[in-house]
Parts: structure tokens; sequence; C-alpha cells
């Protein structure tokens, strides 16, 4: 708990309740809390009196104390889903990879009728939640949960490193010895929960009849991306049936360690099969049990990984704090830790990682065969990045939504790989084979036919090489008037040139699309912005241009307020596209004759395109893209710490401006982008005003370095529970006086308190950031939170939302 301030008298309430909260004693805690709670919420207990404000009782006030002095990496929850539904070997979701896709159009394609949705059916965060509850840490779940004993994780997981980072399991119970009829049955109950979970992920639509992991590959010193049938799993399962109704037969058994072998292999290879084999080598019944345990760790926690795309920490919901390393011991002993074993841990791709944004979850055994430095290491550049090495389709599986671009005459022959905001393609020269692929950022050329791979075959995807002998002068270059005529600012990049190669490509026939539907992005925290930034370039989504994403700042006032994004485009059009030696085909035409300003600030656009011949709409729909590729990184920049905004002006296009979301300005923080808002800046010339924050009447003003309010619309943020309350219900919904919401991107803490004036005036939302101690913060019972409702801007044009002014509370 937190200590007393330094000098502060050891008497009194407060001291009185750090001892009771020591001692675990939960009724002294309350009755102190209750008689004296204004003279305890005080200096460092301060934050108290957030809690009051979320409804939370003396209760679980106290007990949220006591859990967050005993520091337990476990996070109380109630009743854990469990899913019920087996799943269907063969089955494939609607135009999968693994069934071909479907041959994309393209042609211009305005898409009027919406990707933007006012909600899923099921959220991915919940999904992601349900699978969390579903696996456990490699099956193990929180003891208070009240699962069987051999998948509590009171006795079964043992934490070490800083911060409880690193999970070794064994299911194994310490001073128990399981008969070899219990450790078959609950086997056999963890792989009857593996199925269920793959039948759950079927049926939300997130895997078809297999599931990838990743896994460090030993000959070529790559990540290897490994596909996991369905199949292996349910002939594991028959035969450990077979086995457990006569666990002594030698022949059942053998059967049982054949198929778990088989697993095995698919994840670690041949290399980590024979190693396993040496270890697990004998015709003892409780050594084949060991492996099958050993397996359905390794499967529980290689679907928890594929549904967050092998990407990041592992963090289900009940830890305190995420893993970045699990050792997987079967039924070993925790003891017995040098022994040879499964490790999942953190590594990083080459190029990959500027894909993902992040590390990702490999399987490999325990020996460090390949001697990579530790991830602490405080040199990153001495932290090892490894190639990739994986199937196309596997690929398009795990980090979809992808499209191959294929040769139009041979189907499985591809060119490129379109995935995660850029391209997949072979370099120019060298060798077919021997060649790597390689990803980067935006669209790229496509190179000549003999450069194609295919879809169905492993290759490898890493960085370029380097050259040492180049004898190129950084500096001289850096000088030469043909080269400073290139140099812009970070962050852009001029696609014009591919995106000509490319269009030309498809239009003569050369080339051809294949999509693949993805009802869910599986990498965490895919943001809105980026959804609609990874569409295929010849698209655009008019929901998407109507929705309230623009956000425009007056350079005079400094007063913010939402705006259409198709308007916010018009505002920037012109000097976006004149301040270009080289403008697009048919601007002048669409600037004038078709007056693309005017009908992007206050037209129909479905019907303005529509009228546009296919050569006007693709250079329009070309303009679209190459601004909101410019404008991408404006918004809440990564840290959460600055608001970016841009100054588009002929003279200096690329030009931005950077507002520190704090004091009077910490209201932008609710601007961050997430899965259900996105937010494109700009500062515009108009004079917004309030009577607290007139025009400041200067022909030549300064930037003052502030924002100190939002005009916007908010609307309810609703779970998947409310949501069918409010459609069986409609009721009318309102904001109230002094009522506070949970508000903006969900782990930003930040709340609005509602303030009503008058009936007339706007409702004003004072925003504040809870100060919650995190080692109680994070123990809050969702229940509790919940309390609490949550707004979110809107920015789907038929939302019900009500207009409100954003402030901080200073």
């Amino acid at each position: 708990m937190t200590p007393l301030s330094p000098g502060a008298v050891q008497v009194g309430p407060r001291y009185e309740l750090q001892e009771c909260v020591a001692k675990g004693d939960v009724t002294p805690v309350i009755g102190l809390l209750e008689e004296h709670f204004e003279e305890i919420a005080q200096q460092e207990f301060d934050w108290l009196h957030e809690l009051l404000d979320i409804g939370c009782s003396f209760e679980e006030m106290a007990r949220l104390l006591i859990d967050g002095e005993v520091s337990s990496p476990w996070i109380p929850i109630e009743t854990p889903f469990s899913a019920s539904k087996p799943p269907s070997i063969g089955l494939h979701q609607p135009n999968c990879v693994h069934s071909g896709g479907r041959k994309l159009d393209t042609r211009p394609r305005v898409n009027s009728v919406g990707l933007l949705k006012t909600h899923e059916a099921l959220p991915m965060s919940k999904i992601k939640e349900m699978i969390g509850e579903c696996c456990g840490i490699a099956g193990v779940l929180p003891p208070n949960s009240n699962p069987p004993w051999w998948r509590s994780g009171s006795s079964l997981v043992h934490f070490t490193g800083e911060r409880n980072s690193v999970a070794w399991i064994s299911y194994s119970k310490p001073g128990v010895i399981s008969d070899l009829q219990t450790l078959s049955l609950n086997i056999l109950g963890a792989l009857d929960s593996i199925l269920c979970t793959i039948g759950f992920l079927q049926e939300v639509g997130l895997c078809c009849d297999s599931f990838t992991i990743l896994r460090l590959e030993e000959s070529n010193k790559a990540i290897e991306l490994c596909r996991v049938p369905l199949s292996l799993i349910k002939n594991l399962r028959m035969t450990v049936e077979h086995w457990k109704g006569n666990i002594l037969d030698s022949h059942q058994r053998q059967g049982c360690f054949k198929s778990a072998r088989e697993i095995i292999r698919s994840i670690l290879g041949d290399l980590g099969t024979a190693e396993i084999a040496k270890i697990f080598d004998t015709d003892d019944p409780y050594t084949t049990l060991n492996v099958c345990a050993l397996v359905v760790q390794i499967l529980f926690l290689g679907i928890l990984s594929y549904s967050q795309a092998h990407t990041g920490h592992l963090r289900p919901e009940f830890l305190f704090e995420p893993l970045e390393e699990v050792h997987l011991l079967g039924t070993s002993m925790v003891e017995f830790m040098s022994r040879k074993h499964v490790v999942v841990e953190l590594l990083d791709f080459a190029c990959m990682k500027d894909m993902l944004q992040d590390s990702v979850l490999v399987f490999r055994l325990s020996s460090d065969v390949f001697g990579s430095p530790s991830r602490d290491s405080q040199n990153s550049d001495w932290i090892t990045k490894y190639d990739l090495f994986a199937s196309p389709e596997d690929l398009a599986d795990t980090w979809g939504p992808a499209r191959f671009v294929t040769d139009s005459t041979h189907g499985h022959r591809l060119l490129a790989i379109e995935v995660g905001g850029g391209t997949i393609i072979r370099a120019a020269t060298g060798e077919e084979k021997e060649e790597k692929l390689h990803w980067s950022a935006g669209p790229a050329p496509y190179r000549a036919q003999k450069l194609t791979f295919n879809s169905r075959d492993k290759v490898l995807i890493g960085a370029t090489t380097v050259n040492d002998k180049c004898p190129l002068d950084e500096h001289k270059s850096w000088r030469h008037p043909l080269t400073n005529a290139y140099i812009q600012h970070l962050g852009t990049r001029d696609h014009s040139w591919e995106l000509r190669e490319r269009q030309a490509g498809f239009q003569g026939g050369q080339y051809a699309i294949l999509q693949f539907n993805a009802t869910y992005i599986k990498q965490n925290g895919v943001t809105l912005k980026q959804q609609q930034l990874m569409l295929p370039f010849n698209e655009i989504d008019l929901a998407f241009l109507n929705s309230n994403c623009g956000l425009q700042i007056s350079f005079c006032t400094g007063l913010s307020r939402r705006v259409a994004l198709r308007e916010l485009l018009a505002d920037v059009v012109v000097p976006f596209i004149e301040s270009r030696l080289a403008k697009p085909a048919h601007w002048e035409e669409l600037k004038t004759q078709y007056a693309i300003v005017e009908n992007f600030r206050h037209g129909d656009l479905e019907t303005w395109f529509d009228q546009l011949s296919l050569s006007l709409r693709e250079t329009a729909i070309h303009i679209v893209r190459s601004m909101l590729e410019v404008l991408k990184d404006t918004g809440i920049d990564r840290n959460g710490e600055e608001l970016v905004i841009a100054w588009v002006r002929k003279e200096s296009p690329y030009s931005c401006l950077r507002l520190r979301c704090e004091k009077t300005s910490l209201w932008a923080r609710i601007l961050a982008d997430s899965e259900d808002c996105a937010t494109f800046a700009c500062i515009t010339p108009l004079c917004l005003e309030i009577r607290q924050h007139a025009c400041r009447n200067l022909e030549v003003a300064p930037w003052h370095n502030v924002s100190n309010l939002l005009d916007t619309e908010v609307c309810q943020h609703l779970s998947n529970r409310d949501i069918q309350t409010v459609t069986n219900t409609l009721a009318p919904w309102t904001l109230q006086h002094q009522v506070s919401y949970w508000i903006g991107k969900s782990g930003t803490n930040l709340i609005a308190k509602v303030w009503l004036t008058n009936e007339d005036a706007e409702p004003r939302l004072v925003v504040r950031q809870k100060v919650i101690p995190e080692k109680y913060r994070a123990r809050l019972p969702r229940v509790m939170v919940e309390r609490l409702g949550r707004l979110r801007e809107k920015q789907i044009g038929d939302s019900i939302a009500k207009q409100v002014v954003i402030l901080a509370q200073i």
C-alpha cells in the first residue's frame, strides 16, 4: 500500500487503515471507511474519491485495497466463458484464403453501402476476452474462478521475472500424485475444451479448420509460420478416449503417443519432435500422459496467440501484468526447470516488424540453440531480428485482410501480397530461388513475370542485405542539387508512379487481384483509421468520408470542432494538389467543370461520383487516397501526449503543428484513434468563436499552442448486452447534470462530467483523468467499471447523438 507521506504522524484513521489492510482483515477496513472516509481520502489516498464517483461501496473499496496490497498476479473473474460448440473438419469461411477468395474488380470503386457499422454483432475485444477465458494460460485459470484443481492457477502456475512477466506451467499439483485414470480424464476434458474453443473461433469467423503458430526454425535462422490442422487434434482426442478405457494397454498407449507426436511435429518441426522423443522415449504410461499434457498446453497457448495474430504480450483480462515468456512443462514438476521443455517468448521480425509494429510470440525448445541475446538488452541493436518463413496463404490467414496480386493466367503464381498497409514483393535482381521477399509500406511496382512465387509454398520474407563495399558518400549526396529536390518532410511519399503502373497492368489484363474475406482483424489495436487505409487502392468508403472524422482547429482562437472528413478534405485539396509539379490527370476538369471542392464540402458524394467517367472517378479516388495517406499521422500521436495538426498550404503542404495534451488541452486525449474513432486534424483559417474565446483581431497572429475546447457530438458507447436492451426499448437518451461517464479510447481513464446550466445551452462535458493507482485500477471488477456509462464521439451519420462542448477541468 502507498506509505504515508514523510513526516506524517503514525496515528489516526489513515494509519489504522494501513495496518488493517496489511493484515487482510476486511471488516475493520470497512468500518474505518464508513466512519472516517473524509479524513482518510486525503493526500496519498485522495484517489479514493474516484472510487465513489463510479459507485464503489465501502465493502468493495476495502476488498480492492486488500487485493492491491496482496499484489496477486491474478485479477478476479466471476464465471469464465466456456465454449460448447464442437468444431467442423473441412469448414471454410466464405471466400477464405484456403478456398481461393474472390477476384477483385479493379475498376475504381466507390462503396456506397458503407463499411462503417454502428456496432458489430460481437466486438472483437469481447471475442478476445472470451477466447482468453476459454484458453487461460496454457489451460490454467485464475484460482478465484472456481475451476477444477487441474486448471487452477493457485497450484499450477509459478511466476518469476520482473513484475511476474514469466510463467511456468505444470499440470502437477505439489504433494498430489494423480492416478493414470484421473490424468487421462483431465487430458480428455482439456482436449474437449480446446476443440470447443476452435468451434467458437469458427462460429465467429476467426478460423477455418486450422490455425497457425510461430516457431523458431533452426536451419535458416528464421521464424516459421506453421499450420496446425484440426484433424490432428481430433485424432489425439480419439486415441486418448480409446486408451483411457484400458490404460495399461501398450498398443493403445503407443497410438496415443504417436498422435501427440504428430501435433508436436506440426508445431516444433522434426528437430523439436526428435528432442522431445529423447526425453520421453519410455514405455511408462505416465510419460505418455506427460507428452499429452504438454501438447494440451501448447494447443491452448497456440490458440490464444493465434487469436491476437501472435503479436504483442500475452495479457488476458485476468492477469495483472502482461507475460513476456511462458514455460510449458507438461506434468513435470516446476522444481525440474532445468529439464528441456517448450518455451513461448517474444522475438522480433526484420522487415515484418515494421508491418506489425510489435514483437511476436514464438514457440521453441528451452535449449538456447540460437544464442539469441536477451530482449532486456539496453542496446536494441543487439536484439536478433528474424526473417519470416511462411506460405502466403498462412500469412493472409494470420495477418489479413490481405490481397494476392496474381499472374492472370496462373492463379497460384503471385507477383505481390498486399497486407498491413504495405506490399510484399521479390527483389528486382538475382535468381528467383535464392531471393528473399520484402515487405515495405504503401504500394509497390510489380515486377516481371519470372519473379512470381507460389501461394502455397513457403517463402522467406526479410530485410534486404547490405553491400559494405558501396562507395556512397552520404554527405556529398545530400548536397547534390538533384537529391535536394526530392527531400520532403518525414511521413510523406508520393505513390502516384506505382499507382499508375499498377492500374495500367490491371487494365491491360496482365494482373488480377484475389481478395479474401476477413470478418475480424486478429491483430490487437488495429484502429478504424488503419482499417480504412487497408482498403484496396482503387476503393473508397463513402460512409467514412461522410463520418465526423475530420477535426478543424482555428488558428485564430484555437477552438476545435468535428466536421465530416469530406469537408476537411475540401479545405485542403487545392493547396495539396497544386503544390505538386506533376498534377494528377484530369485535375483541372475535376476542379472547374465538376466542382470537386464544392461537392466535397456540401454535395451528395454518391451522386457526384456516379456522374463521373471511369477515368475521372479513378483520378478522384487517387486524390482522396493520397490525401488520407498524407494526413494519417495527424491526430493524437502514438504516445498519447500530443495532438498533431496538419497545416496544408501550397508553399508547404506537409507542415504540421504539435499541441501538448495537458492542462486546458487535456480533453484532446479523447481524440485518440481506436476501433471506433479516427481523427484527421487540420488547421483552418476560419475563426471559430464562443463568448469566452473570441477572435484575436490580429492580421498576423502567432500560434498560441493551446486548444481550449471541442465542439462535437457524443453518443452512448453500448456493450453487447446493452445493444439488445436499447433495441428492444427504444428509450430516449439524455445527458443528466453532474453525471459522470467514461469517454475516449478504452484504457485512457478519462472521465467526463456533464454540466447543464440551462435547457437551451449545449451541455458541457468537463474532462479529467482518473488518478487511481495502477495496482488498484487494474483490479477493479468489470461490473464496477461498467456502472459508469461510456460516451464516444459520433462518427457515423445515423447514430443518436447530442451536441456538446468538451473542455478540460482546470
